[in-house]
């Protein structure tokens, strides 16, 4: 019994948190001008963002691996890179992101570039065609198949983590991704989705963002008193998802 509180006190002591996502789960960069714009705006210093509140409050070590305005498949090829850096009591938080987001390879540069809205000159790739697959994606048809394609990596990585032994949590800016009524996520073990499925007030849907928003979380844009159009969060929306994200992991508290 000894030796297995201490193999406990071990595990959670070297527990590390590792987060993946779009800008929504990203760390503050000053590649945009309104993140420039934000960090004078508060005398030259950046918040912290919802991720390096929570290893704080779990204390254990952060690595944030989001990617500003990626698509699901560079989400999945960033997990699969640092797949090897997670041990027995870690934790993964994946915070799928727009399905209109995609990758394709630019062969001037020969690497992958990701592709969201607007369009830019640098994508290798015509306004046409990128619109078209924008489109498409967005279509009832084809849309239910890229979500279930993410439903099979999600199968694939709580495989993995039941066999290595590490914590995995999901959710979505996009609510497409984990609706309220979905037929794979109610197969699934539920506790292990946020967004519609545990952020409810009397039995209503409520998406991640107006979760915030009714919690007294701002965006960049309200902060700043519309000073600086940046709809991402700013630091009373990350300090507001630090505390959700605590709950759903730590504290395991029913938010059904």
């Amino acid at each position: 019994m000894r030796g297995m509180l201490f193999k406990f006190l071990e595990i959670f002591i070297d527990m590390k948190l590792f987060v993946f996502g779009c800008s929504n789960s990203a760390l503050y960069h000053t590649e945009t001008l309104e993140y420039q714009q934000y960090k004078e705006f508060r005398m030259d210093n950046f918040p912290p963002t919802w991720s390096e509140l929570l290893s704080k409050k779990l204390n254990c070590d952060l690595h944030n691996c989001a990617i500003p305005g990626c698509g699901n498949d560079s989400i999945m090829m960033e997990l699969i890179k640092n797949i090897i850096n997670i041990n027995e009591g870690d934790i993964i938080i994946i915070g799928w992101t727009f399905i209109e987001r995609y990758m394709w390879v630019n062969t001037m540069t020969n690497v992958w570039n990701h592709h969201s809205h607007p369009y830019t000159k640098n994508m290798d790739i015509t306004i046409n065609t990128h619109q078209e697959i924008i489109l498409h994606r967005s279509l009832n048809s084809s849309y239910h198949l890229i979500v279930d394609q993410i439903y099979e990596w999600m199968d694939m990585i709580n495989y993995i983590a039941t066999k290595f032994n590490f914590g995995v949590y999901y959710w979505s800016c996009d609510n497409r991704v984990l609706p309220q009524h979905n037929t794979h996520i109610n197969n699934r073990n539920q506790s292990k989705f946020w967004d519609n499925l545990l952020i409810r007030e009397k039995k209503s849907q409520c998406s991640i963002f107006e979760y915030v928003k009714k919690n007294g979380g701002q965006k960049i844009i309200e902060e700043t008193g519309g000073l600086i159009e940046d709809h991402h969060w700013g630091e009373s929306g990350h300090k507001v998802l630090s505390e959700l994200f605590y709950d759903g992991i730590f504290r395991k508290t029913k938010l059904i």
